[in-house]
């Protein structure tokens, strides 16, 4: 009995051992908690992916509540290092609350880095803000494309938003429109 127990331990471990860490292909905003400075303060997120490989394309959503936060413009979404050299097909700030981003990239990226770096203005600082990832599709780079499977997609919060603030906000954005 003792040897089915250490074959199948080692069993689970042996994929480990013969090809290193198992990778988890995931995108997120970090900072995570991030902290509403002070009204007309700005803040840098940051949109990251994680062990990807061969990356042709993605596309994504962010959104945020526009009585917090807010794009002034376009310039304020700058791709990131990961990105380099990609092209950005998409970059539209048109509808308040939401950042529609899309990008080619040619050759594939491998690896882990920022996709994208957004410099938002604080409108709110006492209020529950978060950041939310939509609609995220990574492809790569075969015609067609495939599309990558993700193993997480991570949002972010501000500092000091509970469960309790976040419903209270919530109710109250209800009651005031």
């Amino acid at each position: 009995m003792k040897k089915w127990v250490l074959c199948i331990v080692l069993s689970s471990f042996l994929p480990v051992l013969l090809w290193g860490e198992a990778r988890a292909l995931g995108v997120n905003v970090t900072p995570s908690p991030f902290d509403l400075a002070g009204a007309g303060s700005t803040m840098l997120i940051q949109v990251n992916v994680e062990d990807v490989s061969d990356l042709g394309g993605l596309e994504f959503k962010l959104s945020f509540d526009p009585s917090v936060l807010t794009i002034q413009n376009q310039s304020k979404v700058v791709e990131g290092a990961f990105l380099s050299g990609a092209l950005v097909w998409r970059k539209d700030i048109g509808t308040p609350g939401l950042l529609k981003y899309g990008a080619t990239v040619d050759p594939g990226a491998n690896g882990s880095g920022t996709l994208v770096q957004i410099t938002f203005t604080v409108l709110d600082h006492e209020a529950c803000a978060q950041l939310s990832l939509q609609d995220v599709v990574l492809v790569d780079t075969s015609i067609p494309p495939n599309k990558l499977t993700l193993d997480s997609v991570r949002n972010a919060i501000a500092e000091g938003c509970g469960l309790a603030k976040t419903i209270m906000t919530i109710v109250l954005n209800v009651l005031l429109k």
